[in-house]
C-alpha cells in the first residue's frame, strides 16, 4: 500500500515511477474476509453484496457465535474461544520463527 501513495518529492507514487504506470487494486487486496472473497465472481456480484448489506457486525456475530442476551451483555461460545486461542499461538510461533530466521540473517550479514 505504501508504494500507491502520492509522494510530493517525485510528483507521484514510488510505483508509477517505477513502472511508468498507476498501480492495479482489485479486491485481492482489499480487506474482504477470503470467505466473501470467493463468492465474488464479477463487479455486478460485488455490487449485489453491498446493496444487499451483507457485509455487516451481524454477519460476523454469526461468524463468531456471539450472542446478546436480553440483558444487552454477550456471551460467547466456549469452542470459539478455543479456536481463537489456537489462532493467537500459531500466530505466535510464525512470529517467532521469523525473527529468529531475521538474527541469523542480520549476524550472517553483519560478518
Amino acid at each position: 500500500m505504501k508504494n500507491r501513495a502520492y509522494h510530493k518529492g517525485i510528483n507521484r507514487s514510488p510505483y508509477e515511477a517505477l513502472f511508468g504506470c498507476k498501480m492495479k487494486v482489485g479486491l485481492d487486496t482489499s480487506f474482504l474476509p477470503p470467505y466473501i472473497l470467493k463468492d465474488l465472481d464479477d463487479e455486478e456480484s460485488f455490487l449485489k453484496l453491498v446493496d444487499h448489506n451483507s457485509i455487516g457486525p451481524t454477519n460476523q456475530d454469526e461468524e463468531n457465535n456471539i450472542t446478546k442476551d436480553e440483558d444487552n451483555s454477550t456471551s460467547i461460545d466456549e469452542d470459539n474461544i478455543t479456536s481463537i486461542d489456537e489462532d493467537i499461538c500459531t500466530v505466535d510461533n510464525n512470529i517467532n520463527t521469523g525473527n529468529s530466521k531475521d538474527d541469523e540473517n542480520i549476524a550472517t550479514n553483519s560478518r
